[in-house]
């Protein structure tokens, strides 16, 4: 596929999906800073928690923004490009034919790819889209922080493990709730919106209940936040979790949404181990991971610090 035509879909589909993979919401009082040990989430704590998710979404996401282009530029990288006359019946066929049968054509390895590009378009083209796109992802990562938090609190007398402590479980739960909700009033209305959901539900629901589930046991007595190391590396367990485990949807949904037909996931799924093998699923992650690993930490830190030191709200 030509580069400069991915680079629209994929500014336009990291701003989807990149909203999911880096979030981390506060923890109650107890435990990680944030959230109120106990207390009802009020209007105070809802802006806050708005402001600093939006704040921690648009730095990180810039930062990021190269490597989730990459990701992008190298999952679509197997597709064949459609013939020249798309319009015409015999192109449709072909299309047809190619796709459903999921036939990727052979293409040089990741780092030339990504080196010919560069060459193309210049070192700039990796932040292509990325004022459209961290517009998304600050306003879709502030309402995150802003559903998670509501879920976990309304979900204490059947989730928490204990009166003290949410437990994976709640933080799991109150991420997919948050990640879902998020996707549907965002996405737009169509079949894929669905899919796009439940993959954003999971993403969420690994990166909270993980990174909070381990940011909780390197708390000192007294501490409501972690320091800068501590919140980094759990984040970066967290999010290289969630990326090898998601990753082979976000590539079949984006290879989905790239074709000129309608083909099935079953058939995308077969048609990558046909061609590519196993590790086809995984074409990409080698800059994902680059991207999600300090990309969490930084996230969660970024948000307990503008909610805590900023703010002044605990």
């Amino acid at each position: 596929m030509h580069a400069a035509g991915q680079s629209q879909t994929a500014s336009t589909e990291e701003s989807q999906n990149g909203a999911l993979a880096n979030e981390g919401p506060g923890t109650d009082q107890a435990t990680s800073g944030g959230y109120k040990k106990g207390g009802a989430v009020n209007l105070r704590d809802i802006g806050v928690a708005f402001a600093s998710g939006s704040i921690a979404g648009f730095g990180v996401k810039t930062l990021t923004a190269p490597l989730s282009r990459m990701t992008i530029l190298l999952q679509v990288q197997g597709m064949q490009a459609p013939l020249a006359a798309a319009g015409t019946a015999a192109a449709r066929q072909a299309n047809a034919t190619t796709l459903n049968s999921a036939s990727f054509v052979a293409k040089p390895t990741s780092w030339e790819y990504l080196r010919s590009v560069y060459q193309r378009e210049g070192l700039l083209s990796f932040w292509k889209g990325n004022w459209a796109s961290i517009v998304h992802k600050s306003s879709a990562q502030g309402a995150n922080y802003i559903v998670f938090e509501f879920i976990k609190d309304r979900t204490k007398p059947y989730l928490w493990r204990s009166a003290d402590d949410p437990g994976f479980v709640a933080r799991a739960f109150s991420g997919f709730a948050a990640g879902t909700v998020s996707l549907t009033l965002t996405y737009p209305f169509d079949v894929i919106r669905t899919r796009l959901a439940v993959e954003a539900g999971i993403n969420l629901g690994l990166n909270f209940g993980i990174y909070e589930s381990l940011n909780t046991s390197c708390l000192k007595p007294g501490e409501t936040r972690t320091g800068f190391k501590e919140t980094m590396a759990c984040g970066a367990a967290a999010g290289l979790v969630t990326s090898v485990a998601v990753h082979p949807l976000d590539l079949i949904r984006r290879r989905q949404q790239l074709s000129c037909v309608n083909p099935t996931v079953a058939e995308i799924f077969q048609g990558i181990l046909r061609q590519e093998g196993f590790r086809g699923l995984y074409r990409g992650l080698g800059p994902e991971i680059v991207k999600v690993v300090p990309a969490v930490g930084l996230s969660f830190f970024a948000y307990e610090y503008l909610r805590q030191e900023v703010f002044k709200s605990q």
